[in-house]
């Protein structure tokens, strides 16, 4: 399991800004970042709300163009979502996609660190799929016997031949140019 904290490419530098800062503020800090969200935090630098594009967007069509001169508290997303620097990508994912947001603050020992985005844990999940993938199809192709292991260019009588006439095998490996499809 790859832990969030070891994919998250955001840092607390440059990923927060002041409850008190006008929404016109945090536009200007997210059109110079990757990242499409900022956290807001209190007094005692623990997190009270996070404002994302979504967030202006729908304050922009609620309240006009005069939303870009509120402070950025007024249209926030108080308490959110937030997430361990331990915390497995698994985990992170299945909670943003449950929860519909693309942005995740990360706290260490309860302390803001930084953003994930749902790429970046969407993107560490995969590679170790692929990984535990050809994992497995080393494994398989390591037990089954070479007898059956097909191409597509081979006869398919041959395959269910092998099939039939051998109980102890169930399934057949398909190989093309050394990879088992």
């Amino acid at each position: 399991y790859v832990e969030v904290g070891r994919v998250m490419s955001d840092s607390k530098q440059d990923s927060t800004i002041s409850a008190n800062a006008k929404v016109s503020d945090a536009v200007a800090l997210i059109a110079k970042r990757p990242n499409s969200a900022l956290v807001i935090l209190n007094l005692d630098d623990e997190i009270s709300g996070v404002i994302t594009e979504k967030d202006i967007i729908n304050a922009l069509a609620d309240l006009g163009p005069v939303v870009l001169e509120a402070a950025v508290e007024t249209i926030m997303t108080k308490n959110p979502t937030i997430c361990d620097v331990t915390d497995t990508c698994e985990q992170v994912i299945k909670m943003m996609v449950g929860g519909n947001f693309r942005n995740m603050p990360v706290v260490k020992n309860k302390v803001f660190v930084g953003i994930v985005q749902v790429l970046e844990v969407s993107l560490a999940k995969m590679s170790k799929l692929i990984e535990e993938n050809s994992s497995l199809k080393k494994m398989v192709r390591n037990i089954l016997p070479s007898e059956a292991i097909f191409t597509p260019e081979d006869d398919v009588k041959t395959a269910q031949d092998f099939l039939n006439n051998n109980d102890d095998f169930k399934y057949i490996i398909l190989e093309e140019k050394n990879e088992i499809e």
